[in-house]
């Protein structure tokens, strides 16, 4: 909020997000939409996971890491707009896919370092044995081959939910597959699990 005085003194005060208007999540919704590069799920994922979040807070008074997290997306959505990755350099990361019925599902990922300027980086996708257990699995298989492959780890949230038929967790993965493959222009792919 600003404010200038009769003096033409300029006041400027930064408010916390105590609530969300809509407007501010319908246009980062509406810039993600317009973008057209395989990061684009990636930024629905955040988007999604926020708005869930916020809409789950119920009454708690400080918004300082709803605001954090709004300026976190908001920034990943203006280097996709400049050409540029959402991506970081390296470590683990957490993404996500759409699967089917604009569904977002979870994709943790460990990127080694120097990936962005490999030509065709492999990919391992794991299929976790746990539900939630996504984090730990990327983190720990990321850093267990770091220096010795130049391997990608994916691992989607694909397994263990007892609400998923067999067939419908294998078209997911699927889904997960071929959305890696067209974001890291990868054609080897290991599957694990």
């Amino acid at each position: 909020t600003t404010l200038t005085s009769p003096a033409g003194i300029e006041y400027v005060e930064e408010l916390p997000f105590d609530n969300f208007e809509a407007d501010y999540l319908s246009s980062l919704n509406e810039r993600i939409h317009k973008l057209q590069t395989a990061e684009q799920s990636i930024l629905k994922y955040h988007l999604f996971k926020l708005t869930s979040e916020i809409e789950n807070r119920l009454g708690q008074d400080n918004a300082a890491g709803f605001h954090s997290k709004y300026a976190a997306l908001v920034r990943m959505i203006d280097l996709c707009e400049a050409g540029s990755s959402c991506l970081p350099d390296q470590g683990l990361f957490q993404g996500g896919f759409s699967s089917a019925l604009m569904t977002q599902r979870r994709c943790a990922m460990y990127l080694p370092k120097g990936y962005k300027g490999m030509e065709k980086p492999q990919l391992l996708v794991v299929l976790p044995p746990s539900p939630g257990s996504e984090n730990q699995w990327a983190q720990n298989l990321g850093r267990a081959l770091e220096g010795r492959a130049e391997v990608i780890v994916l691992v989607p949230q694909s397994q263990g939910y007892s609400s998923l038929a067999r067939g419908a967790a294998a078209d997911i993965t699927a889904k997960a597959i071929t959305w890696a493959q067209n974001l890291f222009q990868s054609s080897a792919v290991t599957l694990v699990g």
